[in-house]
């Protein structure tokens, strides 16, 4: 199955954003981030509203407002997430660390792997050599143990299901690769039987002697 894609900044935003939202840290501090601020002035107007103001607090006009804050605030921390992200992309650019990411490129899921032609330049990525495939919303990113990353974007298909086809066949692809691959044989070492203890009077010394890879 072919594919022609032209990779943008916004694809490489796309990108950032995942990789972030994937580091279990960052996720951590994303939904403490989230959610904290928002629900504790909630709960801190609430208890004022109770001390000073009690006849109040079960009206709607003042509900409706403060319980709105949370969505709110939710869009807010996206838009400055996204700005965040895009300026990373943007320090990545100036460094020439992910310029390569960007033009138009073609690619092919063979049985043997993910064939790109990028800059005139023909690269066969084998499935054993992928780490996973992700779509994530309208992209598919497939990670490489090169720590190569090649971007999908579904603005680059016709429609929607020949692009969820195009992730869905690199998804299969990569699985059966995995479940092909030789599990690994462990050799055990062969037993040993030692010969029985003898018995002196006179004491006996004796000197005593133990004999004791990355995937491709």
């Amino acid at each position: 199955m072919k594919a022609k894609t032209s990779i943008t900044r916004g694809d490489l935003r796309e990108l950032e954003l995942y990789l972030r939202k994937s580091n279990q840290r960052d996720r951590v501090n994303r939904i403490l981030l989230a959610y904290a601020p928002p629900l504790v002035a909630i709960v801190l107007a609430l208890v004022l509203l109770a001390l000073f103001a009690p006849s109040s607090i079960r009206a709607p006009r003042i509900l409706v407002p403060l319980f709105a804050a949370l969505p709110g605030y939710l869009l807010l921390l996206r838009f400055v997430e996204g700005r965040r992200a895009a300026e990373a992309v943007n320090r990545s650019l100036e460094n020439g660390n992910a310029r390569a990411l960007l033009g138009e490129q073609e690619l092919t899921i063979e049985d043997d792997g993910l064939h790109v032609c990028h800059g005139g330049q023909e690269t066969l990525h084998p499935w054993r050599e992928v780490i996973r495939v992700v779509s994530e919303g309208g992209h598919c990113f497939i990670f490489v143990k090169s720590g190569k990353v090649v971007i999908i974007p579904d603005s680059s298909f016709e429609d929607a299901d020949q692009f969820r086809l195009f992730a869905k066949m690199a998804v299969i692809s990569h699985w059966n690769s995995q479940r092909k691959a030789p599990e690994p044989v462990i050799v055990r070492p062969a037993a040993t039987t030692e010969p029985p203890a003898l018995i002196s009077m006179r004491p006996v010394s004796a000197d005593f002697s133990f004999a004791a890879q990355k995937p491709v």
